[in-house]
C-alpha cells in the first residue's frame, strides 16, 4: 500500500512522520520511503540523513517494548526495478540519526530509504534529508596560470641528483614525489594535490609541457 507522506521532510526531526500508517510491519523490507526528482531532472545526490524519532524505541502490535527499526537501507538509482545499495545500517539499537556521505556524487532519479523493522512494530521515520553536490563545486580540468617559470621538473625516481641539477634542487625549485620522500611532496602516484584548507586539485598527466625525470 502506498501513502503520501509529508512529514518526512517538513523540516522536524524528532516528531513521528508516519503516524498515519496503522498497520505493523510483517515483512522484510516492507517499508519504503520513496523521492522522486521532478519529470525530466536527476538529482547530483552527495549525502542522505534519516532521523529516527524516540531514539528508535517503541512498542509493537502485542504491546511489547523493544527497538522498532532493525536494518534501514539507503538506496538510490534512475530505475525503481534496478535500484543500488548506497549503504545498509545493520543491527540498530538505540539511535536517532544515520547519515552517508557518498564518496563522490552519484545522479539520480530516485532516492529510496528502506526499513526492515522488528516483528510487528509499526513504521517510525521522523525526517529524511538529501544534499546535492552544487554544480559550482564538480570538479573539473583547467588550466591554472603560474607566471614566470614555463617548466616543471618533478623527480620521481632515486637517485634524486641523477635526475636533477644543484641549481634547481639548491634553489628548492624542483617538485618531487613520494618516490623520493613523503614529506613536502608535490603529489603521489595519483597526481593529487591537496591544500592546507583542504581543496583538492589533481595535476594533468606528466608528459610533454613538463620536464620529466
Amino acid at each position: 500500500m502506498c501513502y503520501a507522506v509529508s512529514a518526512l521532510t517538513d523540516g522536524d526531526c524528532t516528531a513521528e512522520g508516519l503516524s498515519t500508517i496503522e498497520d505493523p510491519s510483517t515483512h522484510s523490507y516492507d517499508i519504503w520511503a520513496v523521492f522522486t526528482a521532478p519529470e525530466g531532472t536527476a538529482w547530483n545526490l552527495s549525502k542522505v540523513s534519516v532521523y529516527i524519532p524516540e531514539n528508535n524505541k517503541g512498542m509493537n502490535d502485542n504491546d511489547k517494548e523493544g527497538f522498532v527499526n532493525k536494518d534501514i537501507k539507503i538506496c538510490y538509482g534512475s530505475d525503481m526495478n534496478n535500484l543500488k545499495d548506497a549503504r545498509t545500517f545493520e543491527s540498530l539499537e538505540e539511535t536517532s540519526r544515520l547519515d552517508y556521505i557518498f564518496p563522490s556524487f552519484v545522479q539520480t532519479k530516485y532516492i529510496v530509504v528502506k526499513c526492515n523493522l522488528n516483528a510487528y512494530f509499526y513504521p517510525s521515520l521522523a525526517e529524511i534529508e538529501a544534499f546535492e553536490q552544487h554544480p559550482d563545486a564538480i570538479p573539473v580540468n583547467g588550466p591554472v596560470q603560474i607566471a614566470d617559470w614555463q617548466h616543471d621538473v618533478i623527480v620521481e625516481s632515486l637517485s634524486a641528483a641523477d635526475h636533477s641539477n644543484y641549481t634547481l634542487d639548491d634553489q628548492r625549485w624542483c617538485l618531487y614525489t613520494t618516490v623520493v620522500q613523503e614529506t613536502g611532496v608535490i603529489a603521489g602516484s595519483d597526481r593529487k594535490v591537496v591544500t592546507s584548507n583542504g581543496t583538492e586539485f589533481c595535476l594533468a598527466p606528466r608528459r610533454e609541457q613538463c620536464t620529466r625525470s
